[in-house]
Parts: C-alpha cells; sequence; structure tokens
C-alpha cells in the first residue's frame, strides 16, 4: 500500500466500530469547519480508520455534500503519515471520525489545513490518555490495557512533588478531631 493512499482497508464500515467510536471513552477535537472524533481501540488489521460524515442537515444537496467528504478524504491522505508514525512507535490502532461543522463549503486550502491540524494534535494527545482508555474484549474477559502502565507513569511525574508534599503536610498541624 502506498504510503500516501487510501485503501478500502482504512475505511470505516462496521455498524459495531462506529457504535465504538461514539460510545464513552472517545476525545473529540475541533478546527474549524470539521470535528473529529477519535479513540484508541483493540489491535486490528489497520492501524487508522477513518469515518467521514456531512450531514444532509449543512448541506441539502448531494453535489454538496460528495464535494466536502472529497476533501475531507484527500486531506487525510495527504496528512495522515504524522498520526500513523505516532500510532507506530506508540503501538496503538485509532479510530477517527471527521464530521462536517460548517453550512458552508470552504476551500480545499482550509480544509487541508484544518485536518493537518487535528491529526498532529491528535497525535499530541495520543500519548497522555490513551493507555488507561484502551480497553478490549476477549472473550467473556474484559482486559484494561496498560492501566499500570500509567499509574507508573503518573508517580514517576510526581516523584519530584511527592517530597515536598510529605514536608508540608508535617509542617502543619492537624485539626483536632471533636467527638
Amino acid at each position: 500500500m502506498p504510503l500516501n493512499g487510501f485503501s478500502k482497508k482504512e475505511k470505516m464500515v462496521s455498524t459495531r466500530e462506529i457504535e465504538e467510536l461514539f460510545s464513552s471513552g472517545s476525545r473529540s477535537l475541533s478546527v474549524y469547519p470539521v470535528r473529529a472524533v477519535f479513540r484508541c481501540v483493540s489491535p486490528r488489521e489497520q492501524r487508522l480508520t477513518l469515518l467521514v460524515s456531512v450531514s444532509k442537515r449543512r448541506f441539502k444537496h448531494a453535489v454538496d455534500r460528495n464535494r466536502a467528504k472529497r476533501q475531507l478524504r484527500e486531506s487525510f491522505r495527504l496528512n495522515k503519515q504524522v498520526l500513523l508514525e505516532k500510532l507506530e512507535e506508540r503501538n496503538q490502532h485509532l479510530s477517527l471520525a471527521f464530521i462536517w461543522m460548517s453550512d458552508h463549503l470552504k476551500s480545499s486550502a482550509t480544509v487541508s489545513r484544518s485536518v493537518a491540524l487535528l491529526l498532529k494534535m491528535i497525535g499530541e494527545r495520543l500519548r497522555t490518555w490513551a493507555h488507561s482508555f484502551v480497553v478490549c474484549r476477549y472473550g467473556s474477559y474484559y482486559c484494561l490495557f496498560g492501566f499500570i502502565r500509567s499509574v507508573f507513569l503518573l508517580l514517576h511525574r510526581l516523584r519530584a512533588v511527592l517530597p515536598l508534599l510529605v514536608l508540608n503536610m508535617r509542617s502543619r498541624p492537624f485539626p483536632s478531631m471533636v467527638l
């Protein structure tokens, strides 16, 4: 598959995947005229799957809806490498939806800038929350991936602050309890 292609496998078509994406645990970011909803998912064949949505409420004519969707897909195709590299280095899989928010068509350059910025922002956000929210189902067992790692990282970040908190607590007298 070419690096900047957009294959059929990258398109999200399964109802189950779409419901998973919009259930609790998903995150969203907006850069006008596009809103991105994304969620880390269990490992699958493709690292990144995409859903493109342009509402009939926004554009009454199918020609306009199709143009907006075409612009979103093309912008994603040209800019997805930034996000794929982040997913590769973190060994994560992501479901992503682009939703058109504007009532008017925008230039391809505007859409491309918005999508590029969204993909960059999603890549930056991955390291902060992904490990604690990836839940996948194996038979009847639910596994929470990376929970121990996220707790360890939190403690690692707080190790410089904890001694200060302990010293500060020791210096203050505790309020007496009245029974």
